[in-house]
Parts: structure tokens; C-alpha cells; sequence
């Protein structure tokens, strides 16, 4: 007993010693990719969600949020919110905001965010495409974005959440449009991390995942949007965009690289992999 208790403490040693070491012993990443192309969510509930939230990182106790600046009966009020599918989508929908909000919680870690830069990541997460309309869209940069953020503001002054962190979210919200300026939404340190985060958490189901799970959203989000372009000219317009753009966070680039070669469509070192 005693020498398995000195090999599981060298154990934790050196997973301690590799960058990042969170990511290995939260989330046992690359292994837990399996739970971004699960089709058992396809209307998660708000417990699911509740629970993701604390899985990637958010405080399960009020004492715990509001050390951070944050208040538990802000996150029961966006609950239901989240779970709800008021317009039917078929892509921007409960299970998408449950897929982000994992995936800002690995992105996260591997960041090696503060527990206050983590928890406003995956409140970002949350909120990001609240009560997302579809394909109704009125013209003008991140209108969609905004909109989420709204419906969120109010509610995050009731509760009294700060001006600064408020702000921060909202910079983090628009940023996830998909015609987002970059320059338009750099920040330095920790806060620019941040951002490039949840841009990443956004499409990591799509970039991340087998090609299979990815053919799978094409065809949700065609019907979504209701247009006639066939979904595989949409796929390959997609990656080949993301391609040029490249993933915006370290953290993203180091998840992606421990991938299994050819596991995905994206390559992050350039061309369909």
C-alpha cells in the first residue's frame, strides 16, 4: 500500500510538470473529445447544463460565485434561458451552448486562466447565443451577438455584477460574430485569452471533432438558415476558412495537437487534414 501511495504521488508529479497539467487531471483531454460528439443532448435539460457549467470550471456554491463577483441567482435566472429552444433552431440550440460551455472549460485550463478569467469564460459561454433567433437576422456586425447580450445585461445589473466584468463579457460576446474584426476585439494579458477562448469554444465542435460529427452540424445549421447551397459546398467553405484564419488561442493550438493525426477536417498546420 504504502509504495502504490509513493508511485501515485511521482505519478502526480510529473503530470504536474507538463503544460498544462490541468488539462490532464479535470479533463482527461485527449480522451474527453468523446463527450463533443455524443448525440444524447440533443435538448439537454437544466440540470445538464448546470452541471457543465460546473464541470468546466464555474463555482457550485453562491459563496464561491460571489468571491468572483458573480451571484447564484443570476446563473438560476439564465438556466432556463439556456435550456429553452424558443425558435426551433437546429444548430444554434441548447445542445450548441452545452458543447461551448465544455469547451471553454478545456480551453480554460489549458489557458491556465485565474478562476476569475475562467468563471467570466464560461458565464461567456452560457450567455453567448441566448434565445438565438435562427436564421432571422437583421443586417449589422455581431446584431445577433448584441442581442444575446441584452437579454443577459439587465439581469447582470439586478444582481449587482460589475461594470468591468459586464463589459468584459460583452467584448467576448461580439467577438463570437462570425465577421468579427480581430483588431476590433484585442485586448493584452489575461483578457485577450480569454477572448480568443470562447472564439475557439464557439466552433470547437466543428473543428475538433471526427468528420462525421461535423457533417452532422452542416446539415443542422443549412436547415437552420434554410438555404439551397448544398451542406458539403458549406463544410468545405467552412474549413476552408477556418483554415486561413487559423484557431485564435495557444490553448486551442495545444488541445488540437495532441489530436490523433487525421482525426479531424481542420488541420491546424495548414490544409484539410
Amino acid at each position: 500500500m504504502q509504495q502504490q501511495r509513493q508511485d501515485h504521488q511521482q505519478g502526480m508529479k510529473r503530470r504536474q510538470g507538463r503544460w498544462p497539467a490541468a488539462a490532464y487531471k479535470l479533463n482527461r483531454w485527449p480522451a474527453s473529445v468523446r463527450i463533443f460528439e455524443s448525440l444524447s443532448f440533443s435538448q439537454p435539460r437544466q440540470n445538464h447544463i448546470s452541471a457543465a457549467l460546473v464541470w468546466a470550471g464555474l463555482p457550485a456554491t453562491s459563496r464561491g460565485l460571489k468571491a468572483l463577483g458573480l451571484r447564484a441567482g443570476l446563473i438560476r435566472r439564465l438556466l432556463p434561458q439556456a435550456a429553452a429552444n424558443r425558435h426551433g433552431n437546429s444548430y444554434h440550440n441548447p445542445a450548441h451552448t452545452l458543447a461551448v460551455i465544455r469547451a471553454a472549460g478545456l480551453l480554460a485550463e489549458a489557458a491556465g486562466l485565474s478562476k476569475r478569467g475562467k468563471a467570466i469564460l464560461v458565464l461567456a459561454a452560457l450567455v453567448h447565443d441566448l434565445d438565438h433567433m435562427g436564421r432571422y437576422q437583421r443586417a449589422g456586425l455581431a446584431e445577433q451577438e448584441f442581442y444575446s447580450f441584452k437579454k443577459t445585461a439587465h439581469l447582470m445589473t439586478r444582481y449587482a455584477v460589475h461594470p468591468d466584468i459586464q463589459y468584459q463579457l460583452l467584448v467576448m460576446v461580439l467577438a463570437t460574430c462570425p465577421q468579427a474584426d480581430e483588431d476590433l476585439f484585442h485586448q493584452a494579458g489575461e483578457a485577450g485569452d480569454m477572448v480568443d477562448c470562447l472564439v475557439d469554444a464557439d466552433l470547437f465542435q466543428s473543428l475538433f471533432t471526427k468528420p462525421a460529427q461535423v457533417d452532422r452540424l452542416t446539415k443542422n445549421l443549412k436547415l437552420e438558415m434554410g438555404v439551397t447551397q448544398d451542406w458539403r459546398a458549406m463544410r468545405d467553405g467552412f474549413i476552408a476558412s477556418r483554415q486561413r484564419v487559423g484557431l485564435h488561442s495557444a490553448a486551442g493550438r495545444f488541445l488540437h495537437s495532441q489530436l490523433p493525426d487525421k482525426y479531424t477536417y481542420y488541420s491546424a498546420s495548414g490544409g484539410q487534414g
